[in-house]
């Protein structure tokens, strides 16, 4: 399966592909909707776009699902309002419903030209985060980079907008990128999933005793994440 966010987990039995993962290997996964996170944002963290502008977002999304249970924009809205409010574990089940019911192909047909042609009027941090998203399930990761660095423009104090175009870097094969993103993310709040990702791309880089460190301050998301 696919994903928004870059994570790490050890073999544990869990589906991959339709294939179970070795033992004792360690895969980057980006699931379906959005690069996916666990853990904590502070409420008190000042930004461009306030916490709240995005909990009024997820209220929306919310009620357009409930009205269209089965619409794949509404559900594709929901996810992107979980992916700014940093809820990994909702974001991972919601990302798992897409994976199991819907292709790629019928994703593209169906969300391109509700940002493209942005029917609802809505408001350009919005626009720019279903097209992020979109190009990061598509794979095409160069442009979804791309987008984040504007999100992050409109809403620089967002730790999760920066997070995720981290892990497109990791998963373009830019780990130089990505740790200076991660490192400017830091600065602003010490998050288990900016750890985590952190360990990840030490550990990639052969970086053991470092990936060790940051590994170690980001236990909350390897526990959810293998368990």
């Amino acid at each position: 399966m696919t994903s928004f966010i870059i994570y790490i987990k050890e073999k544990t039995g869990r589906i991959k592909n339709g294939e179970k993962a070795g033992p004792g290997h360690i895969t980057t996964v980006f699931l379906l909707i959005l690069l996916l996170f666990i853990g904590f944002i502070s409420s008190n963290l000042t930004r461009a776009y306030s916490e709240s502008f995005w909990q009024e977002q997820q209220e929306k999304a919310r009620h357009a699902v409930e009205k269209e249970p089965e619409s794949l924009t509404a559900n594709y809205q929901l996810a992107v309002t979980m992916a700014n409010l940093g809820q990994i574990k909702k974001i991972d089940q919601k990302l798992n419903e897409f994976s199991d019911e819907v292709d790629k192909e019928k994703f593209a047909e169906e969300i391109k030209p509700f940002f493209a042609d942005n029917p609802e009027n809505f408001d350009k941090l919005l626009i720019l985060n279903f097209e992020a998203y979109y190009h990061v399930i598509l794979e095409d990761y160069s442009q979804a980079a791309e987008i984040f660095a504007d999100i992050i423009e409109l809403d620089d104090k967002n730790i999760w907008a920066r997070n995720f175009q981290a892990a497109v870097h990791i998963e373009n094969g830019e780990p130089d990128t990505a740790q200076e993103l991660l490192y400017e993310n830091l600065e602003i709040e010490k998050e288990d999933y900016t750890y985590f990702l952190l360990g990840y791309v030490n550990y990639e880089e052969g970086r053991l005793l470092r990936a060790l460190k940051y590994l170690s301050r980001a236990r909350r998301v390897i526990f959810d994440l293998v368990f």
